[in-house]
């Protein structure tokens, strides 16, 4: 079962990384404002990501992680969700 687990939140972080430099790089190329929010709504997912890891790997339990992860989650869907409610700029 830790193995299952390693991999999962190695996926997480993998994935936030590549998400939020997509992102990042998108802001920087077209200088949209949404896409800014976007970026910290992904850069979220990997804060979330790293926390996981620096609870399993350095401290061996995740118990008492479980607030800050769902404030995390609660604060990037926000964000992901206000980059999708932004209007381009025509």
């Amino acid at each position: 079962m830790s193995e299952i687990l390693n991999i999962a939140v190695a996926s997480l972080t993998a994935l936030g990384l590549l998400l939020t430099l997509l992102a990042l790089r998108a802001w920087w190329r077209f200088g949209e404002k949404t896409l800014g929010v976007l970026f910290l709504g992904f850069a979220g997912f990997l804060a979330q990501g790293l926390l996981l890891t620096w609870g399993l790997f350095v401290r061996n339990r995740v118990d008492d992680l479980v607030l800050p992860l769902v404030a995390l989650s609660g604060a990037s869907l926000l964000f992901v969700y206000l980059a999708t409610l932004g209007r381009p700029r025509r």
